[in-house]
């Protein structure tokens, strides 16, 4: 154990974790972690801190009694066996001369922790270390309170999104809506009823990179909504005014242009969701194949995903949530299915379940994965195919309407306005121009659409 210490001295971690200490050569490891000056967490087997503290300085761990104020805060946690639910039962932090001081307890008839004591030791080690009064490292405890308190209440509850979110909290980002957390009733009114009719749309904004709850977003959207809607409604309002049509009509333009942006703001996901899809499905055979010449090398799953996670631009960013997951102690199977569950490619998504499964019946992971991309290099030939003959049709009236129709049609106009006598002035060609234009463009925007997503 000593050697994976060192060893992972040399990947220059935050912090350390030394589990399960039953004999002395465990404990002897966690001290010297702690001596490296890192942050260490240990595991041991005990019923409450001064039992902790017993099994720590007798046989078989027996830790000389100075030694133990090396240790900070000891945590005694218990699980219910009849509710299964883990409570904290105590918190104590370690004196000088070895024991310990009672800092919270758990009351168990009130399901609350209750503050014992002061920790004064504690207190002091943050005052030495932060350069805050005490005053303000209380301030900064009762933030973190109202920051998990405010992610149980929206149940962000899994890694990834704790991960997210206090990520926006470091940067600023989502600190308004933890402090008010306070929404107009009419808006609040909307965002459930909108939530209830798309119950998915927590998962579309994890797939579409919306670091944000369903609340915040349709709550943001809303308001933008109102603004444009109130901003049209009252240049329309003029013209109303003015010409002979009933006042009504005003709430009726404000109703429908606030229903239609309210509508284009919330299904703005929608879109989101699918240009991400487009840009990881250009990437993604490459990404497989990548993953199989990393496999096929001798390299570990995890190695290669690491590497992969470095390797391609939109398709990496998905390996790195992986690797982050597994870094963060989260097994395998259990990352690649959180990743498969919100990527919005259909392609990786198959890619990783086939990886899955693989992990899970015990096989070699490269063969699944040479079929499943052997299957989507299928698919993009067939892709490229379809684009082929839909390319001829298109390509035929693009003749025909861009082409053919303006030269003969401008020249037979101008034949005829000449013969008839009618004046053909500047402006009429400017408006044939600018028809020509939006064709073309038009054309344009069907060309592209068309194209299958590969990167070939």
């Amino acid at each position: 154990m000593l050697d994976l210490l060192v060893n992972s001295l040399r990947m220059r971690p935050d912090r350390i974790l030394v589990g399960e200490i039953r004999r002395q050569k465990e404990a002897q490891v966690l001290l010297e972690a702690m001596h490296t000056g890192h942050s260490v967490y240990g595991t041991i087997h005990a019923n409450n801190a001064d039992e902790t503290i017993i099994r720590l300085t007798n046989p078989p761990i027996e830790i000389p009694k100075p030694l133990i104020s090396a240790i900070s805060l000891i945590v005694v946690q218990n699980r219910n066996r009849r509710t299964g639910k883990r409570r904290t039962l105590q918190v104590a932090e370690v004196l000088p001369n070895g024991d310990v001081s009672i800092v919270l307890r758990l009351n168990v008839q009130k399901d609350t922790i209750e503050q014992i004591n002061k920790p004064i030791i504690t207190l002091q080690k943050l005052e030495l270390y932060t350069g805050l009064t005490e005053p303000e490292i209380m301030k900064d405890l009762q933030q973190k309170k109202r920051i998990l308190k405010w992610m149980v209440d929206k149940g962000i509850e899994d890694v990834h999104s704790i991960g997210l979110t206090m990520s926006k909290i470091l940067h600023g980002k989502a600190r308004a809506d933890i402090e008010d957390g306070k929404i107009n009733p009419l808006i609040g009114f909307l965002v459930q009823s909108i939530s209830a009719a798309d119950p998915h749309l927590k998962r579309k904004l994890r797939m579409a990179k919306i670091l944000k709850t369903v609340e915040t977003y349709l709550a943001e959207r809303i308001k933008t909504a109102l603004l444009m809607s109130v901003g049209l409604t009252i240049l329309s309002a003029f013209l109303i005014l003015k010409s002979e049509i009933s006042p009504f009509a005003i709430i009726f333009v404000f109703l429908m242009t606030f229903l239609f942006f309210l509508f284009i703001f919330v299904k703005g996901v929608d879109a989101v969701i699918h240009k991400r899809a487009k840009e990881i499905d250009k990437e993604v055979l490459f990404a497989g194949r990548f993953l199989i010449v990393k496999l096929n090398a001798g390299k570990p799953l995890v190695n290669a995903l690491v590497d992969a996670s470095n390797a391609y631009g939109v398709a990496n960013k998905f390996f790195k949530e992986i690797v982050r997951d597994i870094d963060l102690g989260t097994p395998v199977e259990e990352a690649l299915e959180s990743a498969s569950r919100y990527t919005p490619s259909k392609k990786f998504r198959s890619i990783l379940f086939q990886i899955t499964n693989a992990i899970k019946i015990g096989v070699d992971v490269s063969k699944f994965l040479e079929a499943t991309l052997d299957e989507i290099s299928l698919d993009q030939l067939m892709e490229i195919q379809k684009y082929g003959k839909k390319l001829n049709g298109i390509t035929m009236f693009y003749m025909l309407l861009a082409i053919v129709v303006p030269s003969l049609g401008l020249t037979l106009f101008i034949l005829v306005a000449s013969l008839i006598g009618l004046d053909v002035n500047l402006v009429i060609f400017s408006v044939i121009i600018f028809m020509l234009l939006v064709l073309e463009f038009i054309f344009i925007s069907v060309f592209k659409s068309i194209r299958p997503n590969l990167n070939i």
